[in-house]
């Protein structure tokens, strides 16, 4: 990516809009996706952001028509791979 850092945004916007997903961290590079019509998973291990200008976006995607951004908490996975794991597991072993 050649170029002045003004167009920065324009290539990340072009990349993001030809893409099939997302799936990054949560913070503002996430609500890019949504807004270029891509689904978009974000994952935080920190609550340290303000949920209301979650609300916010996640209002304006609705309006937009846009699939709303997904967050998810990292702890959450260990929680879901223990549950669903045993799950499998008996599957598995069922078979």
């Amino acid at each position: 990516m050649s170029g002045r850092a003004g167009e920065n945004l324009a290539w990340q916007t072009a990349i993001i809009a030809g893409a099939q997903a997302f799936v990054g961290t949560y913070g503002g590079f996430a609500y890019l996706a949504p807004l270029c019509g891509v689904r978009s998973t974000a994952f935080f291990s920190d609550r340290n952001y303000f949920t209301y200008h979650l609300g916010v976006a996640q209002r304006a995607f609705s309006e937009t028509g846009s699939d709303p951004l997904e967050v998810i908490d990292v702890r959450t996975i260990r929680l879901l791979e223990g549950v669903l794991g045993s799950v499998v597991r008996a599957r598995v072993n069922s078979i």
